[in-house]
């Protein structure tokens, strides 16, 4: 069997370039800020809290510049980035510290139905040129690793708002 550890994931499942990630962000942002501009209560500093899934000090790198870019630009207001955890980040949600969230789909989701969180930017991957919300998982055991099954989950039911497309097994 010859090993393919150094093939390039497939195009759907490359991770999004930083800067695409920051052109959607920051004019969400801006609107936002400036609309908000003839509030005087409005906040003087804003928390963005980042899901940190790679580590607090590479969503730092990841994300400072943007909090720079912002300050720059209005200078008025300052940006603080916080990386979080999963757990963190539920929690400064609950807890109102942050005025953004840089998170992933399912913990939007997760942070809209028990916190009320409101999209303001969403990203959608591009695949060969077809825009999609499909994603996938493997499941990886050693061979002699017998304890590991899907058996609790062999009998889920999966569902979806319509015809199965390409892509989407059931």
């Amino acid at each position: 069997m010859t090993e393919h550890a150094s093939a390039p994931p497939p195009h759907c499942l490359r991770r999004p370039a930083p800067w695409l990630m920051r052109t959607l962000f920051l004019p969400a942002v801006l609107v936002l800020v400036l609309v908000q501009q003839t509030a005087p209560a409005w906040a003087a500093e804003f928390h963005i809290g980042i899901l940190a899934h790679r580590g607090p000090e590479k969503a730092l790198a990841e994300w400072q510049p943007t909090a720079d870019y912002l300050a720059e630009r209005l200078p008025q207001h300052r940006f603080v980035i916080l990386p979080l955890s999963l757990e963190e980040m539920r929690q400064a949600v609950m807890d109102q510290r942050l005025d953004f969230v840089v998170t992933n789909g399912a913990n939007y989701v997760e942070l809209e139905a028990h916190h009320g969180a409101i999209r303001t930017a969403t990203l959608v991957n591009s695949a060969g040129g077809d825009a999609g919300a499909h994603f996938g998982a493997v499941i990886f055991t050693r061979a002699d690793r017998s304890d590991i099954t899907l058996w609790p989950i062999s009998r889920a039911r999966l569902s979806w708002p319509s015809a199965p497309r390409p892509g989407v097994a059931g």
